[in-house]
């Protein structure tokens, strides 16, 4: 999946839709923040101003309930005086005083954009301090002027695998290491997600390797060099180049895939992994169809109820075809899907990602790309008569939870419906939904966990009325 440029298109040409916010209007320091919660025991170090402190990942403390996230982030307090006189000199005391502290396994620094501008060489500086300190030191760049989220947690991935050693023969030919697992909290979403790749690659006959990024510490994960087989998922690709270079000159196989989402996605995702691992087809396809089968027997009962719901889906493109795929072993008819952000392109991207998982594009699914807010409103007010679902992150449901009740009218303009929509979160950032158990999304039984979620969803707005 190619990632797509990002940059600002001529101002004279741009329509207002470009200027308004996004509900993933974040930048690259959210994503790098993002990668390095993923990590237990690193530590991000800002070289930022007083006032920049955590504006750029407080969404990531609401949005993780299993582990806080202040606790394991710093910065280096510039004032004015400091940006006039030259801030860089404030890394490497700052560097050692939090080292000291909280004795972490790795340290990942990042700079705002004010003080880059200013001229200052920040990467060398962290270079020369971080052979002051006891444990890795990495400089990622996390520039504010173009880029987002993805693009700055695949920069943290690209940069580490940059520091590790590639040189030697995979000490575990067998084993499967993961690249680009967007692990944003420490929940039991991301807990079964993780057994659900465990048990996929083991239904290979293969291990399970480290995962970048799965909450383990850099010791753990530092080991997938010892992996004969790398596995790139989406959320790696912005950087993905770099991976693939150092994957062929480490003579390691590398495989980029999309999520295994759905139950024709996972068969896809364990086909893929298992031809670059050299394994027949014939025996993946026999224990995917008995894993697909155990599954739709689970479904069975409630596919009626789910059956023909319209909805309509917003999230960042790789979960985006993921979800569209479980939809389709659901039965449930998506009206119009919204593409969160633009790292991995628009529409066209979408329709290649839906056909390498095997999943039929719906006739009269309405794709839109990069939406904003006010757009979504906008587009998603005239469906509510008909749409029986929505799928989306925290800011896309804050938005149409302020749209009026009117809004939920019959599309013939007959009485009011007993209920609106259900409403599903899904991606970053999520306010309400949380996992105290796991709750995979992936894999062939995540179809049964999309499902429960389905069943058990709350209104947009209710009436009251819906069992009169």
């Amino acid at each position: 999946m190619a990632a797509q440029d990002n940059s600002t298109p001529d101002i004279e040409s741009a329509s207002l839709e470009h200027f308004r916010l996004k509900g993933m209007e974040q930048g690259r320091l959210t994503g790098v923040s993002i990668a390095v919660h993923g990590i237990s025991d690193a530590f991000l170090l800002m070289h930022c101003g007083v006032g920049c402190k955590h504006k750029a990942t407080s969404q990531l403390s609401t949005h993780d309930w299993g582990r806080g996230v202040v606790e394991r982030e710093g910065w280096t307090e510039v004032g004015d005086a400091e940006l006039i006189a030259g801030a860089s000199d404030r890394i490497g005391p700052y560097l050692r005083s939090w080292v000291k502290r909280v004795d972490p396994g790795l340290v990942i620094v990042i700079a705002v954009t004010f003080l880059e501008l200013t001229g200052e060489d920040t990467r060398s500086v962290v270079s020369e301090e971080a052979h002051t300190v006891d444990c890795p030191v990495v400089y990622v760049d996390a520039l504010g002027t173009h880029g987002d989220l993805h693009y700055g947690f695949a920069s943290v991935i690209a940069e580490l695998a940059r520091k590790l050693d590639w040189s030697q023969p995979p000490a575990k030919p067998k084993e499967v290491g993961i690249l680009g697992y967007l692990f944003d909290r420490y929940e039991g979403d991301h807990a079964g997600n993780l057994a659900q790749l465990k048990r996929l690659v083991g239904d290979l006959g293969l291990t399970l390797g480290p995962v970048l990024m799965s909450g383990r510490p850099w010791r753990d994960l530092q080991k997938v060099t010892d992996s004969g087989l790398l596995v790139q998922l989406p959320y790696a690709e912005p950087r993905g180049k770099v991976l693939r270079r150092l994957a062929k000159k480490g003579r390691r196989a590398l495989v980029a895939t999309d999520l295994p989402m759905g139950l024709r996605g996972s068969t896809r995702w364990l086909r893929q992994v298992g031809r670059a691992a050299g394994l027949e087809d014939r025996n993946i396809q026999l224990r995917a169809a008995a894993r697909e089968q155990g599954v739709r027997v689970r479904l069975a009962p409630f596919l009626n109820r789910l059956r023909g719901q319209q909805v309509a889906v917003f999230a960042d493109l790789p979960l985006l075809a993921g979800i569209l795929a479980v939809m389709e072993d659901l039965g449930m008819d998506v009206r119009l899907a919204g593409i969160r952000g633009s790292s991995f392109g628009g529409a066209e991207a979408l329709r290649e990602a839906l056909g390498r998982m095997g999943t039929t594009v719906p006739d009269r699914m309405q794709i839109v790309e990069n939406i904003s807010l006010e757009a979504v409103r906008n587009t998603v007010g005239p469906l509510l008569g008909e749409l029986d679902g929505i799928f989306a992150s925290a800011a896309e449901l804050n938005v149409l939870g302020t749209l009026p009740q009117e809004a939920f009218l019959q599309p013939d303009g007959g009485e009011p419906r007993a209920t609106g929509p259900f409403v599903l979160e899904v991606g970053f950032p999520c306010k309400r939904f949380h996992a105290a158990m796991p709750m995979p999304m992936m894999g062939h039984a995540g179809v049964l966990t999309w499902a429960q979620r389905i069943v058990e969803a709350p209104r947009v707005w209710d009436s009251g009325l819906a069992m009169r």
